[in-house]
């Protein structure tokens, strides 16, 4: 592997975005290269951050890249979607299909859905626990399950990355967190019930047996 730029990476042990970064970096041999900084708490109610100079709308993941040069330069990549492809590029290629191929696209299309699985379980958790009580919009809640329960099955029939495999796929990768988050955030989905539920755990649970997943500061 060639020299790599200074990575330093603006994360957080509680966010699916972040984990799924910091998973992949395991699995790529790039975890030990990255600046780890804890040190923005990335809350709906949060207007200003430590990174809001490099990162206006203050989420997480941000990963601040800086090449010596000549000519020196600092770049800053923003969602995990991007940053998990600088990683892979940086890596060689190793966990996503080969550019112009259409399994490249079915993976990002995987890496999608499971964002979107993430991004619902979010949502209810920030309704669920950051909003009054008395104001919780349960009709809020209720499409927000529903966009877990209808996208769970549609991830079961989509073709996962072998957990055997020498590097996980981005595609497992962004698809096993999910799960996990939804454990955390949307339970009450029973995800494990639904069509292809219980193979997609027996899936998850051989992905959980990898070392990068316990290399993974997942919050218990």
């Amino acid at each position: 592997m060639a020299a790599l730029p200074s990575l330093r990476l603006y994360t957080s042990n509680a966010s699916p975005y972040c984990l799924k970064v910091m998973l992949l970096a395991h699995e790529l041999g790039l975890a030990s290269h990255l600046d780890l900084d804890y040190s923005v708490k990335a809350f709906p109610t949060t207007t200003h951050t430590p990174h809001s100079h490099l990162v206006p709308h203050g989420k997480i993941p941000a990963l601040v890249v800086s090449s010596p040069g000549p000519p020196a330069r600092e770049s800053v990549l923003y969602g995990s979607e991007n940053i998990c492809a600088y990683l892979d590029e940086l890596a060689g290629g190793k966990a996503l299909p080969p550019h112009g191929s259409l399994e490249r696209f079915e993976a990002l299309t995987t890496e999608s859905l499971a964002s979107a699985i993430k991004d619902a379980a979010l949502s209810l958790r920030s309704e669920r626990l950051e909003r009054p009580k008395e104001l919780v919009w349960q009709d809020w809640v209720t499409g927000q399950l529903s966009k877990v329960t209808r996208s769970v099955p549609v991830l079961a029939r989509r073709r996962l990355p072998d957990p055997a495999a020498e590097v996980l796929g981005l595609d497992g990768i962004a698809a096993a967190v999910a799960l996990w988050y939804v454990d955390r955030r949307a339970a009450d989905s029973n995800w494990r019930d639904l069509d292809g539920g219980k193979d997609l755990e027996q899936w998850l649970e051989r992905v959980k047996a990898r070392p990068s997943w316990s290399a993974t500061p997942f919050v218990k």
